[in-house]
């Protein structure tokens, strides 16, 4: 199935579910010496990441203002 054959919604919902997920599995790498030096070889990619959820977090605040 491709994304249009998704509700919005469904789409948000599998798409934060996912980043929530990552993200603990991400914290609990990050105490580990073996996983941080991974990381530095892909910081472009996590740079990226970061970005955009960057980007998402500031277009939340702006909608919360507006």
């Amino acid at each position: 199935m491709s994304i249009e054959e998704y509700t919005p919604e469904h789409v948000w919902g599998m798409a934060l579910h996912s980043f929530r997920e990552a993200t603990r599995t991400i914290t609990e790498m990050a105490r580990s010496p073996d996983y941080r030096d991974f990381a530095v070889e892909e910081s472009g990619e996590i740079a990226e990441v970061v970005l955009a959820a960057n980007l998402m977090w500031s277009m939340l605040e702006k909608r919360k203002a507006a």
